[in-house]
């Protein structure tokens, strides 16, 4: 019988990345198998999630609440009844790449608790919030979404190493999402929804990036600041492409900035939903800033 190097074996493992059944049926196959496929299976579980597999659901934030602290797991157990007292084979938190906000708080929200008690609701996600941002040391992408955390004060240090953020927060979580920023040293996508004119204080965060962030999104913003946002685009060297999804398309607000942009940047495509313009002459730059219309119920991807 030939044994295959177990490093060899992760390595062809990896290849079932987009695979969670084939990953979840090896981790019953033995334990060499399990602690391969557990790290894949887990550095992005909430992908697979769909709206037809409730249960799947529920036990995927089922299996991430056994790694809570002992009170904060008495919680779940007493008040929600959704977890049993029961020690982690892994800590599961750890190998989480991304986390989609709005995805957890989906699948809370269709717990088995009623759908009336938001305040439990709140918490609920609060908690597990706090577990799976403290807990991961490999977060490469987030997508946080901070009005479900309305009435409570984020007390968990932002995470580091983020390639990837997207926003979606009003303005009680500014500081927080200040800090997020500049703890990051290696940012390269940046999209930030519905801000208004808190969005100059984003502007000056996003400076800190200049040696990294090559994409950034303003999605509904209702303001944007012409003479810091010039700043911002000599400042952001390795910056690419530069994307605003307005509503409506001929909003009062955004004519300053499209003054801006055709004063200092030339037109290459021009429609009536969209106008992209890059830098004049034949620079070495290549960036190109976008201004679309959006629908005014489109979501994010």
């Amino acid at each position: 019988m030939v044994l295959i190097n177990q490093d060899i074996l992760a390595e062809i493992t990896t290849y079932l990345d987009d695979d969670p059944s084939t990953l979840h049926s090896l981790m019953l196959t033995s334990r060499t198998f399990c602690r391969i496929a557990v790290p894949l299976a887990y550095k992005n579980p909430f992908r697979f999630i769909s709206t037809a597999h409730l249960d799947r659901k529920h036990s995927l934030i089922c299996t991430y609440l056994t790694c809570l602290s002992a009170s904060e797991k008495k919680y779940f157990i007493k008040t929600v009844k959704i977890i049993k007292d029961s020690k982690p084979m892994f800590n599961y938190a750890s190998y989480l790449e991304q986390l989609d906000c709005l995805v957890v708080y989906g699948i809370l929200a269709t717990s088995r608790m009623p759908c009336y008690q938001w305040r439990r609701l709140e918490k609920m996600f609060r908690i597990l919030f706090g577990l799976l941002i403290a807990g991961s040391k490999r977060l490469k992408g987030l997508n946080f979404v901070g009005h479900y955390l309305m009435n409570s004060t984020i007390q968990v240090e932002p995470p580091r190493g983020l390639r990837s953020i997207k926003i979606r927060s009003p303005r009680a979580h500014n500081e927080w999402i200040h800090s997020l920023i500049a703890h990051q040293n290696n940012l390269i996508n940046f999209e930030i929804w519905y801000a208004d004119d808190e969005i100059l204080n984003i502007l000056g965060c996003l400076a800190t990036q200049r040696s990294s962030l090559r994409r950034i999104s303003f999605v509904h913003c209702t303001f944007i600041p012409c003479d810091q946002f010039r700043i911002l685009l000599n400042d952001l060297e390795r910056l690419k492409e530069v994307q605003f999804k307005v509503f409506p398309f001929d909003s009062r607000r955004f004519q300053d900035l499209m003054i801006v942009l055709r004063e200092s940047m030339e037109i290459r495509e021009s429609t009536t939903d969209r106008v992209e313009f890059i830098p004049r002459g034949n620079g070495e730059r290549e960036m190109t800033v976008v201004v679309e219309k959006m629908s005014a119920w489109s979501s994010s991807d």
